[in-house]
């Protein structure tokens, strides 16, 4: 399944939220997301996606763990989003692919530009 994380820190400081994304990049969650149509974004600041065959509570659970390592008072919203649309979002730089995202997704039939 694929879930959809928004986080936002109280009271940062310069430096929070790259702690946060390294944070959440060493827990499996990007900060892109593929459409239908095979194209890559950019998801808005702190805002993450996983594929995970983890509960919405433990997808939770792991998010709010990297959001303590900034050491700041955060909010933390977990949603599932197998269905999902946007306006505006950036078409996403090339950059190394998951491939254990890739290989998730498969179990889901979710499709991938060949």
């Amino acid at each position: 399944m694929q879930y959809i994380v928004r986080i936002e820190l109280h009271d940062h400081q310069d430096g929070d939220y790259d702690v946060l994304h390294a944070a959440m990049a060493a827990r499996g969650f990007t900060r892109t997301i593929v459409a239908d149509n095979g194209l890559t974004y950019d998801l808005p600041t702190a805002t993450y996606r996983t594929i995970s065959l983890g509960t919405l509570g433990e997808i939770g659970a792991t998010a709010n763990t990297a959001a303590a390592t900034t050491k700041r008072e955060h909010i933390v919203l977990v949603t599932p989003a197998d269905s999902w649309m946007s306006y505006g979002l950036k078409l996403s730089k090339p950059g190394p692919i998951d491939v254990s995202a890739l290989a998730l997704a498969k179990l889901y039939d979710t499709k991938f530009p060949k």
